[in-house]
């Protein structure tokens, strides 16, 4: 480290007496894993590697639980499912698209 950069370093430690800041960076712009080891750190004090453990944790616990959803299932029909759905989800896109085009005309 160059002596130049000492007091950069000094400046990024959290000092006890002044809250600590978000970066001006609005929530959506942040990925959602950020967000949540920034809220553990901030709420309640977490260490940073203690914040990411938990958060990663959790994360893998829920990917967990999906794949033990899957195999409980069957891929083929988990993959049904999906598929039904996400041709439901387009056909009522497409349904609100020309009621809105057809209101206009």
């Amino acid at each position: 480290m160059l002596p130049s950069q000492a007091g950069d370093v000094k400046a990024l430690r959290h000092n006890p007496d002044r809250p600590l800041e978000w970066p001006a960076v609005s929530l959506d712009q942040r990925p959602p894993l950020a967000v949540l080891t920034g809220a553990l750190r901030h709420a309640y004090g977490f260490p940073l590697r203690r914040a990411v453990g938990a958060t990663m944790a959790g994360a893998g616990v829920t990917l967990g639980l999906l794949a033990g959803l899957v195999a409980a299932i069957g891929l083929e029909r988990a993959l049904t499912i999906w598929n039904d759905q996400m041709a439901l989800l387009l056909s009522l896109r497409y349904r609100r698209r020309t009621a809105s085009e057809a209101s206009t005309r």
